[in-house]
């Protein structure tokens, strides 16, 4: 069983794309996975082509691992611009990536994602079933993540009464199957008439992930028909939180090997405190992910 990785990379997480590249590499042995995809989402040329000559200078982090990845602009994969901004761009892609990969199972990335621990064959997808992994939680009402719920599934018609009933994250890595892709993709075009001019109403909350879930809920009736729900929640550290309390314990999981995963957002790093950077800057040098040169390029302004 394989699966192909596709990743979406904007300038802001350039350098983070490098740990990605440098872990896969070490971590993620070369009979398991396909295809590696790169999606540059900018929509500028100057920037794109920035990120473009970053990437193709840095291919080799990702050792033999290179010669299956193809780095593309997301501008190809996209109908029309819509005047829509990075993030939303960015759900696009990553719900439109199986357009540009041949496999059946796909893991969804963010370039802040980096594999802490080896990878085997089952983490992302069961050995016996062939079903995604996934882990579920209930938004509860008043939480920001409910109306992202709430628009999720009227998007692709789905009583509110799923409300109530637990949903797949938000996060990355997110195991997927192309059919489910094309699917949701056939039904938000016939209903909106493309992602593009789904994701350009700003009043709409519905997010990739959410609507994935809703769908599934759609098509096979439960999320566990189609998803196993054993998935390890990745280590993840957002702009603003967690707080620097728990930031070091999730740090300290993830150096004995908790998660298969860690993330830390771009705004977090240019704001880190030294606490929680000389933290990171442990964990990545005991996994030895990071030259002393390349820490001091990953937390420069």
């Amino acid at each position: 069983m394989t699966f192909s990785l596709a990743t979406v990379v904007y300038k802001a997480d350039l350098k983070l794309w490098l740990l990605q590249a440098k872990s896969i590499d070490k971590y993620v042995p070369e009979d398991i996975l396909g295809e590696i995809l790169v999606i540059i989402n900018e929509s500028c040329d100057e920037a794109a082509a920035h990120v473009q000559s970053f990437i193709s200078d840095n291919l080799g982090k990702l050792g033999t691992h290179a010669n299956k990845t193809r780095v593309i602009d997301g501008r190809s994969l996209l109908l029309d611009t819509c005047d829509i901004e990075g993030w939303r761009t960015q759900q696009i892609l990553k719900l439109r990536s199986y357009k540009a990969l041949a496999g059946k199972n796909i893991v969804i990335t963010d370039s802040k994602n980096h594999f802490i621990r080896p990878i085997m064959a089952g983490d992302f997808f069961s050995i016996e079933d062939d079903k995604p992994r996934t882990y579920t939680r209930i938004r509860r009402d008043g939480q920001t993540q409910h109306k992202w719920l709430r628009d999720s599934l009227s998007c692709v018609n789905v009583s509110r009464e799923y409300l109530k009933m637990p949903a797949t994250p938000t996060t990355t890595p997110f195991p997927i199957t192309r059919d489910v892709l094309e699917d949701l993709e056939a039904l938000i075009s016939t209903k909106f008439g493309s992602f593009e001019h789904l994701f350009s109403d700003k009043s709409c909350y519905a997010t990739e992930f959410l609507m994935i879930s809703s769908f599934v809920y759609k098509k096979f009736g439960s999320l566990d028909t189609y998803f196993c729900e054993d998935l390890v929640p990745p280590i993840t550290l957002f702009n603003k939180v967690p707080d620097t309390a728990r930031a070091l314990e999730l740090i300290q999981d993830a150096k004995v090997g908790k998660s298969h995963t860690f993330s830390i957002h771009s705004k977090r790093i240019a704001k880190i405190n030294p606490e929680e950077r000389d933290a990171i800057i442990d964990l990545w040098q005991e996994l030895e992910l990071v030259s002393d040169t390349e820490i001091e390029m990953i937390f420069s302004n």
